[in-house]
């Protein structure tokens, strides 16, 4: 699912003019009308400057998509729950998978997922790392997506029965935004006692048990 940019609410909310916000990320005020007009998309440059400009992340650089299932989304723990037990630094946030493409690679739906989203995670990227992007279209929308990343810069799907095209970071319009270091998978119901969910180490975090 597509979603529009927010940027011009953003800039309303600080009293910025475009010519402003225009100068502060280096284009011109045209260039600002026309993507919250959204008559024109939000190159990646463009995007990790408005989500430093804005001290936010680059997925708060668009609205909401209710009703549709992106490939993975926000997720906020239960009050009391076991996860919202966990300790997560300024950098870390819970997702949750809603549609997956790396099955076979242990990622299902509804898995849950702790992700890094600081630039030095970013920058150290290892061979086969499950990250989280963006998805730029050309008419300033973007998509959430899970994927592989094969360096030096390859994108995959790793599915038994559904793979997408693979994803360039040089050529397409994408851009990540952060990396899976813990992922949670609940098992499937069966009869008995209640089991604990089952946790898979993807990486070692500072304040993670």
């Amino acid at each position: 699912m597509e979603r529009k940019n927010r940027v011009g609410a953003l800039r309303k909310e600080r009293r910025w003019t475009q010519p402003m916000l225009g100068e502060k990320i280096g284009v011109r005020k045209e260039t600002i009308s026309k993507i919250e007009r959204h008559k024109q998309g939000i190159t990646a440059p463009q995007a990790h400057a408005l989500a430093e400009i804005f001290n936010c992340r680059m997925d708060d650089l668009y609205e909401a998509a209710p009703g549709f299932a992106e490939e993975a989304a926000p997720f906020v723990p239960n009050a009391g729950s076991f996860e919202s037990r966990i300790p997560l630094d300024v950098h870390q946030k819970w997702y949750q998978i809603k549609k997956s493409y790396l099955d076979q690679i242990g990622y299902f739906d509804g898995a849950q997922v702790i992700i890094d989203v600081s630039s030095d995670a970013i920058r150290n990227l290892d061979i086969g790392r499950v990250v989280i992007a963006n998805k730029y279209s050309a008419n300033s929308s973007a998509e959430i997506i899970i994927r592989q990343f094969i360096p030096p810069s390859l994108l995959i799907t790793n599915s038994l029965h559904n793979n997408l095209r693979t994803l360039n970071l040089e050529m397409d319009d994408v851009t990540i935004f952060g990396i899976v270091i813990i992922l949670r998978v609940q098992p499937l119901a069966v009869a008995g006692p209640p089991r604990d969910l089952t946790w898979q180490r993807r990486a070692l975090g500072p304040n993670l048990p």
